[in-house]
C-alpha cells in the first residue's frame, strides 16, 4: 500500500520530541539510507542498547519480503517486556489492517460487479437497478461520465493498478464523490456523476488527475460525453477509451485527454471500418505515403506543417526549419506525386482530411500497411 516512506517521516518527526541522545538513534534507524527501513528483519530488537525497536506490522496477505510498515518503541531504556508488547502491538496492527484489506477487496469486487452489469446491456428491471445502485451509495438518476485511468509507468500491472486504484478511491472521497468504479486490464473505470452546472466534466476530471498525481505521477486521464442515464454508460465508456487511443497520439496527456477535444477525428473514427474511408485514403494520399516512406523525402510532416501554419509559407518553413524555397519545392512534389492541386480549395480540403485519416488508420490499424 505503499506508506512505509510516510510512515518513516512521521516517525523521524515524531522522534524530535525523545530525548536528544535516543532521538537521534531513532532517526538513524528510520530515515539513514544505508540502513534502510524496509531491510530490518521483522519482529526483531534493533541493538537493545540503544533504546530503539522495531517490529513487522504487515498483514499476512503480502508476499515474502513485502512490508507494510513497522511499530517502533523508544525511550531511555527497553527491556523484554517491551520487546514483547512491540511484537504483539505490530501482530494486532497486522490483523486490523488485513480485517480492512479484506473488506476493501471486497467492496471493490461489489463495484465491479455492479459495472459489469450496467455494462453488460440495458436492465431488465430499471427501478431494481437503481435500487441496487443507491444501496452502494450512488446516484443512478444523475447523469455520468466515463472516466478512464491509466499509468504510463513500467513494470508489474498488478502492482501498478493497486496502486492506481488505491489512489483514485482517496482522490474521489477527498472530493466527496461516490462514483462506480472497475479495474481493466489497461487501468481502471470510473463513472463520475455530475451535479447540473456546478460539475463540468473536464473540470471535474481536472481536479481529479491534479490529486492522483501525487500518487501516480504519470497518470493519464480520459473522458467521454456525458451519459444521461445507465444506457448510455456504454457509449460514454467507448468514447472514452477512442480519446484515450487517439489522445495519447494526437493530444497533450498533461491534461485530461476529453472525446470532445478529437474535432474532426470523430467522423473519422465512426468510418474507420468503412471501406469509402480506405478507399478515400488510397485516392489522396497512399501514393504519397509510399513515396514518403521509400525516399524519406518527409512530404507528410511538410503537408502537415502547410496546414498547421493555415498555408502561410514563411511560418511553414520556419516550423520545419528549412529555406522557403525548399518548401516550395516540397510542395510542388506534393502535388506532382498526389495529383492534388494545393490551389484549388476542394482539392486541398482533401489532402487535409486525408491526412487526418492517415493518423486514425495509422493509430487504430498500426498492423496494417499503410
Amino acid at each position: 500500500m505503499g506508506v512505509e516512506a510516510p510512515l518513516r517521516r512521521r516517525a523521524a518527526a515524531d522522534a524530535r520530541a525523545l530525548p536528544l541522545g535516543v532521538a537521534s538513534q531513532f532517526e538513524e534507524a528510520m530515515v539513514n539510507d544505508e540502513a534502510p527501513l524496509a531491510a530490518v528483519p521483522p519482529s526483531e530488537v534493533i541493538e537493545p542498547g540503544r533504546a530503539l525497536a522495531l517490529a513487522d506490522f504487515s498483514p499476512p496477505s503480502l508476499g515474502a519480503g513485502e512490508r507494510l510498515g513497522f511499530l517502533a518503541l523508544a525511550g531511555d531504556t527497553l527491556d523484554e517486556w517491551d520487546r514483547q508488547a512491540a511484537q504483539q502491538g505490530a501482530t494486532a496492527l497486522a490483523l486490523e489492517l488485513a480485517k480492512e484489506q479484506a473488506v476493501l477487496a471486497a467492496e471493490e469486487r461489489l463495484r465491479g460487479d455492479f459495472v459489469q452489469m450496467v455494462l453488460a446491456g440495458p436492465p431488465a428491471d430499471t427501478e431494481a437497478l437503481l435500487r441496487r445502485g443507491q444501496e452502494l451509495g450512488y446516484d443512478l438518476r444523475k447523469a455520468h461520465v466515463a472516466l478512464l485511468c491509466t499509468s504510463g509507468e513500467t513494470g508489474d500491472s498488478d502492482e501498478t493498478t493497486t496502486r492506481l486504484a488505491g489512489a483514485l478511491n482517496n482522490a474521489l472521497a477527498s472530493l466527496k464523490l461516490s462514483a462506480p468504479t472497475m479495474r481493466r486490464a489497461d487501468g481502471m473505470l470510473c463513472y463520475l456523476p455530475l451535479n447540473g452546472r456546478s460539475h463540468r466534466p473536464r473540470e471535474l476530471a481536472e481536479q481529479l488527475r491534479g490529486r492522483l498525481q501525487t500518487d501516480v505521477p504519470h497518470v493519464v486521464l480520459a473522458i467521454g460525453k456525458d451519459a444521461s442515464s445507465v444506457s448510455a454508460w456504454p457509449r460514454s465508456l467507448r468514447e472514452a477509451e477512442q480519446a484515450l487511443l487517439l489522445g495519447r497520439q494526437l493530444l497533450d496527456t498533461s491534461h485530461v485527454l476529453d472525446f470532445g477535444d478529437l474535432g474532426v477525428y470523430r467522423l473519422l473514427l465512426l468510418l474507420r471500418e468503412s471501406p469509402e474511408l480506405w478507399e478515400f485514403y488510397r485516392a489522396t494520399l497512399a501514393t504519397l505515403t509510399d513515396y514518403d516512406r521509400k525516399q524519406h523525402a518527409e512530404l507528410l510532416k511538410t503537408l502537415e506543417a502547410f496546414f498547421a501554419n493555415l498555408g502561410n509559407l514563411a511560418r511553414a518553413a520556419e516550423a520545419l526549419h528549412v529555406h522557403r524555397n525548399t518548401l516550395l519545392y516540397r510542395l510542388e512534389r506534393i502535388t506532382e506525386i498526389s495529383g492534388l492541386n494545393l490551389d484549388d480549395a476542394e482539392e486541398r480540403l482533401a489532402l487535409w482530411l486525408a491526412l487526418k485519416a492517415h493518423r486514425v488508420l495509422q493509430t487504430l490499424d498500426a498492423d496494417e500497411d499503410l
